[in-house]
């Protein structure tokens, strides 16, 4: 069954998954040529006559000033980017994104037009997200740039704050974007495993402090992780298979078991528990 896991991890990090690349700009590629960090547009856009968009920064800073967590709403009616104040009993999404897939800018709280059409709309189809506005928090458009650093240094210090207070974190990730819905538990489970979504050290911190997580598919579909879990009771019955166990992988390797037990306030015993589970789930990852 280890070959069989083996096989199938290397489908999903093979080159199928670049199809729509080409030799002069690959779909997972957020470097240029001169090693700068470079903010990706969404396919099929170009860029042409795609604007940067972000909040209005003075107004950004000063509800980082005052303590507050800055809420973002995008406009598409007249493409702007709206910052307001975290106020109960207001709900939000959080954006949980690997820098490497571009959803980062190091110069400015800016992204393109069409990535922001992109996270509203996602926002809005989820089934977590309740009544009122497509509210949402994302690190590139809510930290402000480094040139602000003392206020950079605020919003960061409010991370947990920001996830404990959302209703739901929506993840983003390049490989899992190119992936259709519709498959066996153990295909979605590897992929997530092989995500680069996985392989990152902060995201374990934001799995573990969201209520709901939803992952972001192929054709702007969001699958629950409560809904892949349930698809799980019934994969691990195989007599034929155990790859529904193997691909459960990703569910433990993000402390899947204990995020259950933080949400309905069930603490270990023994604090050496909770340890041995992050150095499990965080043996693997990377900071960058």
């Amino acid at each position: 069954m280890e070959i069989e896991a083996r096989e199938e991890t290397f489908k999903i990090l093979s080159s199928e998954g670049h199809k729509g690349c080409s030799k002069q700009a690959c779909l997972f590629k957020s470097m240029d040529d001169s090693k700068t960090y470079k903010t990706q547009h969404r396919w099929p856009c170009g860029g042409t006559d795609c604007v940067m968009k972000g909040p209005d920064i003075n107004k950004l800073l000063e509800i980082i000033r005052n303590g507050q967590i800055p809420l973002l709403e995008y406009d598409k009616s007249s493409s702007k980017v709206n910052v307001r104040p975290y106020e109960r009993p207001q709900t939000y999404a959080t954006i949980s994104h690997v820098w490497s897939d571009g959803y980062g800018n190091r110069e400015a709280a800016e992204l393109p037009e069409c990535q922001l059409e992109f996270i509203s709309s996602l926002v809005q189809k989820s089934k977590h997200r309740g009544q009122g506005d497509a509210l949402f928090w994302m690190d590139t458009l809510a930290n402000p740039p480094h040139i602000y650093f003392e206020e950079r240094r605020l919003a960061v210090q409010r991370i947990k704050d920001v996830y404990h207070n959302a209703k739901l974190t929506i993840v983003l990730d390049l490989a899992l974007e190119h992936v259709r819905t519709g498959q066996k538990y153990h295909e979605i489970g590897m992929r997530i495993l092989a995500s680069g979504w996985m392989r990152r050290l902060w995201t374990l911190q934001e799995a573990y402090l969201s209520k709901k997580i939803e992952f972001a598919f192929n054709d702007e579909k969001l699958m629950d992780l409560d809904d892949i879990e349930d698809m799980y009771s019934d994969a691990k019955n195989s007599l034929a298979s155990n790859m529904a166990t193997l691909a459960r992988t990703y569910f433990h390797h993000m402390m899947g078991l204990e995020r259950q037990a933080r949400l309905f306030n069930f603490y270990p015993k023994n604090p050496y528990d909770i340890i041995a589970s992050v150095w499990r789930s965080a043996q693997w990852r990377v900071r960058a």
